[in-house]
């Protein structure tokens, strides 16, 4: 599975509307989410998923759950949901900075990206199988419908009545996914902000900080400060040095006045480093990808 955790936003952060709960008739307004939508939720906090259907080698639990999950996604792509979303490109220049290249622009996306995870960990057990069952074509087609909800990619040929087409066409589809999970831009596109972004650090030229105001270690060989640039206006960075004390990047955050650390780093294996900040009275967080380079930020609700 890929593991997804694009929205390790910070507080300051205001949680998304909530996803509509796919009901029938029969189901009174107390009812709680189904467990695809907890584990979509689950997914989309960056959380490990908790349901046993993920897991079932019996292709009927897989089934119920993608359908499942496809129940909570649909009534998201409607009018009302699909106009939540941002000009990236209109906030980036007020803000001074470029946003991430992404195709997860509005909330639907976002929630369809953090569940196609799932949906490629329900139908993997099926493509090893050396026959298919009803239950396994089925899931097959389903998973193909499942693609065909999002942002991306042409839709999958996938019928159902050829298996060894169908495991080509999914395994393709899944290989590309999974390298592009890999990068850390297109997994900052997951993240959800009122804020738009997630956006790119600018890389600023920057002697060795005098006065530091945090220091953290990320490894034995890069270590990070904030402090204020010794530009004509100086501006909070930060700055990277290796083990010889030479200064490997410095980088401003366009948006995120006065910040410092406010915490250690959490590392997180394929994506990288996620640095807690604490700017003025909010708290956002900065992404470095696995080499150890600015990779996007959140800027704060002020």
């Amino acid at each position: 599975m890929v593991a997804v955790s694009a929205c390790d936003a910070p507080e300051s952060d205001r949680a998304p509307p909530p996803i509509p709960e796919a009901r029938s008739e029969a189901v009174s307004e107390d009812e709680p989410a189904s467990p695809a939508g907890t584990a979509l939720k689950a997914a989309l906090l960056g959380e490990s998923p908790e349901d046993p259907r993920l897991r079932s080698e019996d292709p009927v639990d897989r089934l119920a759950f993608i359908d499942d999950l496809i129940r909570e996604l649909e009534p998201l792509f409607t009018p009302d949901y699909s106009s939540l979303s941002v000009d990236q490109h209109e906030l980036a220049e007020m803000i001074g900075t470029e946003a991430v290249e992404s195709p997860f622009l509005s909330l639907p996306d976002k929630f369809w990206g953090a569940g196609l995870p799932l949906a490629l960990e329900a139908v993997e057990p099926t493509l090893r199988r050396a026959t298919w069952t009803d239950a396994d074509r089925a899931l097959a087609r389903r998973f193909a419908d499942y693609v065909a909800l999002g942002p991306m990619d042409p839709l999958l040929d996938v019928t159902g009545t050829d298996r060894r087409h169908d495991i080509e066409e999914i395994e393709q589809y899944s290989a590309r996914m999974r390298e592009r999970f890999e990068d850390c831009q297109f997994r900052g596109g997951l993240v959800f902000t009122w804020t738009g972004g997630p956006y790119r650090p600018v890389m600023v030229e920057e002697p060795r900080l005098a006065q530091p105001t945090s220091q953290l270690e990320i490894s034995p060989t890069l270590r990070l400060s904030t402090g204020l640039s010794s530009e004509e206006k100086p501006r909070s960075v930060i700055q990277a040095v290796d083990s010889l004390d030479a200064v490997v990047w410095t980088c401003a955050l366009p948006g995120v006045a006065h910040f410092s650390f406010s915490g250690p780093p959490e590392r997180e294996e394929g994506l990288g480093w996620i640095l807690p900040l604490h700017a003025g009275e909010e708290d956002t967080s900065v992404y470095l990808d696995d080499t150890g380079w600015p990779c996007f930020y959140i800027v704060p609700f002020y």
